[in-house]
C-alpha cells in the first residue's frame, strides 16, 4: 500500500501580537493521508529565498507563536503538515510585526 504525504493545512492566519512575535493558526489539511503527527512553520523576511533557506519551527497543535522577530518588519509564513513525511507547504501569508507594543 502506497501512502502519500498530507496536503497543505488550510485557513492559515498570522497575527502580530507584539513588536517581536506573531501568532500563526491553521486548520488540518483537507487531505490528511493518515494521522497528522506535526507541523512545520517556515518563515522569512525575504520571500524571494527558496523555502529551504527560510527559518522554521515545529509545532504539534493548530497554532504556535514565532518569537524573536524584528520590530516593524514584514515576514512571510508557510505551514506544512506531517504524517510519515512533510507534505507541501501552504501559500505564503505575510504580516508586519508591531511598531510599538500595546500597553
Amino acid at each position: 500500500m502506497l501512502v502519500a504525504a498530507p496536503g497543505p493545512p488550510s485557513y492559515v492566519r498570522v497575527k502580530a501580537i507584539s513588536t517581536s512575535a506573531v501568532l500563526v493558526t491553521w486548520k488540518v489539511p483537507q487531505l490528511s493521508n493518515g494521522m497528522i503527527t506535526g507541523y512545520k512553520i517556515a518563515y522569512s523576511d525575504d520571500n524571494k529565498l527558496p523555502v529551504n533557506q527560510w527559518s522554521s519551527q515545529s509545532a504539534t497543535g493548530l497554532s504556535d507563536q514565532i518569537r524573536n522577530l524584528v520590530k516593524n518588519q514584514r515576514y512571510w509564513f508557510k505551514v506544512a503538515a506531517k504524517t510519515f513525511r512533510f507534505g507541501q507547504y501552504t501559500d505564503e501569508v505575510s504580516v508586519t510585526t508591531l511598531r510599538y507594543d500595546c500597553k
